[in-house]
């Protein structure tokens, strides 16, 4: 029994180890929504893991590149990083890939423009996939970005966090935590990020066609019949006016009288055949 209970705990430290690996070794995909405080034309996000800036963990579909012909890393992005997709309301997102996630985690948001000469981390070859892939240079515009933004060791914790950058691109570092401008709740500017435009579109479309249209259309058509028949009715009145006068003693039931009588002559009439069908058919 002895053996038993000491094999027994073997197994289980083994099995809490294996899945203390696991665990620690598991991917966490992670979604950045950023709020684009100045109305850039575009918005790039330069995000590491780690928070030394040392690991990329950009989705490398929606970077440039390194050009790789100096032997370096061939899926290190060039600056400024991935491209965000527009959500509405001025809010992009981007969703990134953490190996490690217990490392944390540093980023900037960019306006998406490049550099335009050779630095410490940009080639002249760079440069020209930049050019190619028709991405504006600061030969040309203004580099602009946020200041930078930590998730401290084991700070990342949840699937999506909430960037409402203020539009200062100077001061002290945004820290999740520390700053209202990072938070992993969603805010309700971004839940209601699309309600006006929606609202005011459909309004003004469906008001002022529908309304013009029906309105100013059939106004003029029922008013052209109104006078026509007026003068047709007036024509007739007067011709037959001496003839109703003449015999008013006798005169015959109205249009209405008639239709009434024929409906009662007709309902006797139908009754009388019901009845002798039935005689008929008892025959």
């Amino acid at each position: 029994m002895r053996k038993f209970k000491k094999a027994l705990a073997v197994v289980s430290a083994a099995v809490m180890t294996m899945a203390m690996s696991v665990t620690a070794f598991a991917d966490q995909t992670v979604t950045y929504h950023f709020y684009n405080a100045k109305g850039w034309d575009n918005v790039g996000a330069w995000v590491k893991q780690s928070i030394d800036w040392s690991e990329d963990c950009m989705p490398t579909d929606k970077c440039i590149l390194k050009d790789t012909t100096d032997g370096t890393e061939p899926h290190e992005p060039i600056w400024p990083g991935a491209i965000m997709e527009a959500e509405g309301g001025n809010w992009y997102k981007i969703t990134v890939t953490y190996t490690a996630p217990e490392k944390g985690s540093m980023m900037i948001f960019n306006n998406y423009v490049g550099d335009s000469t050779p630095g410490d981390t940009t080639s002249e070859a760079d440069i020209q996939k930049l050019k190619d892939a028709g991405v504006v240079l600061n030969d040309v515009a203004t580099k602009e970005q946020t200041q930078n933004i930590m998730i401290k060791k084991n700070g990342i914790t949840a699937n999506a966090y909430w960037i409402k950058w203020d539009g200062d691109s100077k001061g002290a570092q945004i820290v999740l935590g520390k700053s209202d401008m990072i938070t992993d709740v969603e805010p309700a500017e971004y839940t209601n990020r699309n309600a006006g435009s929606s609202t005011d579109s459909n309004a003004g479309s469906s008001t002022d066609n529908n309304a013009g249209s029906s309105t100013d259309n059939n106004a003029g058509t029922t008013t052209g019949t109104t006078n026509n028949n007026a003068g047709t009715t007036t024509g007739t009145t007067n011709n037959n006016a001496g003839t109703t006068t003449n015999n008013a003693g006798t005169k015959a039931p109205t249009t209405g009288d008639s239709a009434a009588v024929s409906v009662v002559l007709l309902g006797l009439a139908s009754a009388v055949a019901v009845v002798a069908a039935k005689k008929k058919v008892n025959a």
